[in-house]
């Protein structure tokens, strides 16, 4: 008997039934229509491509942004007995070889690849060879040039549709306003897809916003007042470290995690918080994506972020098993004088964006003409060699790739690497120390094919096999590298970047200065939805508000900090704006309002009547005064 997508679901996530509307996405994709899904953070997406994955004999391609994303998804699948494998520029030549043939051979049910992939004529060709291949898109919103986070390279995915013009595509996002998800569906050239949106209201997360002269006063009552694993998000490296040390010399349980700390410091911490014997993470925007935590009680913002897709996507990581939780905001007056400060420094002139190229090319040591070079990059510490504030160059790098004059990968875990460069008979012939032939044994023995391929190793392994420290044995390599016997590659977590094509003289770069317009507005227009956020009243409702955001029509969720203010009293401004915006009759006015509310709804329309600024005629219908 043929299995179900239900037996499925039950062999390799052991649960009973589908979420949400999982269950009709998966009936679509099998169909073969085009799908377009709004899911939000937390709704199980990646169940509804890898169930038809699972039930097809052909391949489904899976586009990521995140290598690390791509690599925790793979990792997740194999756990859980899913054929699945990545590919990505940070794994060696014969790792990708391996990996295109479990492919080709129908090892493997699910391939994950970066955009950047698909500028490749190569794959484009191999793909061309498979006898069926489908294509999902994991966060469809880089595709759109009026998202929150452009990726151009995601403008390469329609090249598959040059050699498999018929091609299915499915594409996911948990954050696209409705001009996003039109462009999305324009891009991806979509043919009459199947259109799913999940709510954005969460009933279990209470939205909390609150303007606080002490923040880390308020930051530690709140998080002595919830048991259970919390979040903290800040905007710099700097103030991760400080908050969380100030939160452990209060005795609480705190690490910080952000892109400085070494890879194994980051994923020992990232343990521990999952494991719970780390009670709080203070983290920047660099953690959260793709961890599957489904207790974090609380998420705290110290700082206010950049849009409101950003808070949206990082406070809707507390609550995922639908138990009562918080997402807290917390705010000073110079907090919104500092983010419109931000605002307006991240946008240099083109005579700023064409010194960063230059920069490139010198860090890169690419002559004009030259190219094809790619190195790994700490923006912060460029940022300070070349001594150039980082918010700016952060904009010229996304211009420069917008344009099409530099390749940026995203950071990711790439261990050390090492190859020998001279035969194993010549090695003897050479006169070395001790401490150098004992070290290139080791090698030797412990990574078969070393002469023939870059091999991954371990410096930490070596060290113990010759009880050497770490950091002596990364010296004896350097210098083996520097001496031509190896080619070693430390071990490294950070972005890579690199000239598009061969380099230009920097004068004769040409800029679309209308698409560069188009981002200053969308990022004022970010900014804006993100104050009127935080300046909402009550009387009004931050899930609704949210909603309206995205084009969804809600109702007042009565659990934010404004409905439940509301709950506790009805202030007259409440009550004089409601009767501003249409003519009422006394009693439909005052049922507009829950039974709690309405003897304090009839006492302020007494005031009102007593301060002539309204009247209530023979037929009980209330009339504003001009002079109101």
């Amino acid at each position: 008997m043929e299995e179900t997508y239900f037996d499925i679901l039950r062999r390799y996530w052991g649960y009973p039934v589908f979420r949400g509307q999982q269950e009709s996405i998966i009936e679509s994709i099998l169909s073969g229509r085009d799908v377009l899904a709004f899911l939000p953070t937390g709704s199980g997406k990646s169940i509804c491509y890898q169930v038809p994955a699972l039930m097809r004999s052909g391949l489904t391609l899976v586009i990521s942004p995140l290598i690390a994303l791509m690599e925790n998804q793979v990792s997740q699948c194999k756990l859980r007995g899913i054929p699945a494998g990545a590919l990505h520029g940070g794994m060696d030549y014969r790792s990708q070889q391996t990996v295109l043939d479990q492919a080709a051979h129908q090892r493997i049910k699910l391939l994950y690849i970066a955009p950047e992939r698909l500028g490749q004529d190569r794959f484009l060709d191999f793909l061309s060879t498979l006898p069926e291949l489908y294509v999902m898109v994991d966060e469809a919103h880089c595709i759109s040039q009026w998202g929150h986070d452009f990726r151009p390279a995601y403008l390469q995915i329609n090249r598959i549709k040059t050699i498999i013009p018929q091609v299915q595509i499915a594409a996911f996002t948990a954050t696209a306003t409705p001009r996003v998800g039109e462009d999305i569906s324009l891009q991806l050239e979509l043919k009459n897809p199947a259109i799913y949106r999940e709510s954005v209201a969460k009933s279990n997360l209470q939205l909390i916003v609150k303007e606080e002269t002490n923040k880390w006063g308020e930051m530690l009552d709140r998080i002595q007042s919830i048991h259970g694993t919390q979040i903290v998000y800040v905007r710099s490296r700097n103030r991760a470290e400080s908050v969380s040390r100030y939160l452990v010399q209060r005795g609480i349980k705190s690490k910080a995690y952000h892109a400085g700390m070494p890879y194994e410091q980051r994923m020992q911490t990232q343990d521990e918080w999952i494991s719970g014997r780390t009670q709080i993470i203070v983290a920047t925007t660099a953690f959260g994506m793709g961890i599957d935590k489904a207790d974090v009680r609380q998420v705290i913002h110290l700082d206010i972020p950049e849009t409101l897709e950003e808070y949206i996507q990082e406070s809707g990581r507390a609550g995922r098993d639908g138990a009562l939780s918080d997402a807290v905001l917390l705010f000073q007056k110079e907090d919104i004088e500092k983010n419109i400060e931000h605002l307006r420094d991240q946008f240099p002139d083109f005579t700023f964006i064409r010194q960063v190229y230059k920069m490139i090319g010198q860090y890169l040591d690419v002559a004009v003409g030259g190219g094809d070079e790619m190195k790994p990059v700490d923006w912060v510490g460029f940022s300070v060699q070349y001594r150039i504030p980082l918010r700016p160059l952060m904009t010229a790098l996304r211009i420069l790739e917008m344009n099409g004059y530099l390749i940026q990968l995203d950071s990711w875990y790439k261990p050390a690497s090492v190859q020998f460069l001279i035969q194993k008979e010549s090695l003897y012939d050479l006169d070395l120390p001790t401490e150098l032939m004992n070290l290139l044994q080791a090698l030797m023995r412990t990574y078969e094919g070393i002469f023939l391929f870059p091999q991954r190793i371990s410096e930490g392994k070596l060290a113990s096999l010759l009880a050497t420290p770490k950091d002596e044995i990364e010296r004896i390599l350097q210098l083996l590298n520097k001496m031509e016997v190896i080619v070693y590659q430390p071990s490294t977590d950070l972005p890579m970047i690199g000239i598009s094509g061969e380099r230009l003289p920097s004068q004769d770069l040409v800029f679309d200065r209308t698409g560069y317009q188009q981002l200053v507005d969308r990022k004022y227009e970010q900014w804006n939805a993100m104050y009127t956020y935080l300046t909402l009243e009550v009387g009004q409702c931050r899930e609704q508000a949210i909603g309206t955001y995205f084009n969804e029509n809600l109702p007042p969720c009565g659990h934010c900090d404004l409905c439940r203010a509301l709950a506790v009293h009805v202030p007259q401004k409440e009550v004089w704006n409601r009767l501003l915006k249409a003519g009422w009759s006394l009693s439909e006015f005052v049922k507009s309002f829950s039974e709690d509310h309405r003897k304090q709804v009839l006492d302020h329309l007494t005031h009102l009547e007593s301060e002539h600024l309204i009247w209530i005629d023979g037929d009980r219908n209330i009339h504003i005064n001009e002079k109101g």
